[in-house]
């Protein structure tokens, strides 16, 4: 079975959309700069998330994310649908076609963690991770150009930005979370472990 992978995409739209939404998203109440008089979907509480299959997890999560996402581009003036429906769809993408990097990521950091294994065998393991960051960042370059050709958002420096500090594009938010977050990302990969990998 698929874990969810939405979890780290949701803290990290939160995380750079906060500052960019007037309400707090936490609260599901009326939009009253949706001219359709739309709400945000509520957040489920610790409760309900606890009684959620991993399915009920991952849609609710995505239905979140996608939320998040759309008041965000409303807010820096990236109204129209059928762009934000774009940008969805291509965040999504991204996601789906980095998994293969999460998976390398959690067995490298596995491996540091429990110290088992033979210096060679680690080594095999990053290797691995070094291979998937290649195809992923080979991937991602075609797919940038494609969104290119449908939203122009080189010339819109509001979009630009917003994607890029999203990391849908460009690699600068490589180099915005220092070492200790980048310890904690990794670790967060542990969350991720299916099933069959757990002892």
């Amino acid at each position: 079975m698929k874990h969810s992978h939405f979890a780290t995409s949701f803290l990290i739209a939160v995380a750079i959309s906060a500052p960019l939404l007037p309400v707090k998203p936490v609260l599901a109440q009326p939009d009253t700069r949706n001219a359709k008089g739309a709400n945000p979907p509520a957040w489920p509480q610790a409760g309900d998330w606890q009684n959620m299959t991993p399915a009920q997890r991952e849609a609710a999560t995505k239905q979140m994310v996608n939320q998040t996402l759309r008041d965000s581009l409303t807010h820096i003036g990236i109204a129209d649908e059928k762009t934000q429906n774009t940008i969805l769809q291509f965040a999504e993408a991204q996601e789906k076609s980095k998994q293969n990097v999460r998976d390398k990521g959690r067995k490298v950091t596995q491996a540091l963690l429990d110290n088992a294994q033979s210096e060679a065998q680690v080594n095999i393991l990053l290797n691995d991770l070094q291979v998937a960051v290649a195809d992923a960042k080979a991937g991602q370059k075609a797919d940038v150009e494609m969104l290119e050709k449908m939203t122009g958002f080189s010339k819109k420096p509001k979009l630009q930005a917003f994607l890029t500090m999203m990391g849908l594009i460009g690699d600068e938010t490589l180099y915005l979370h220092g070492v200790f977050g980048n310890y904690l990302n990794s670790l967060g990969l542990l969350a991720e472990t299916p099933a069959h990998e757990k002892k």
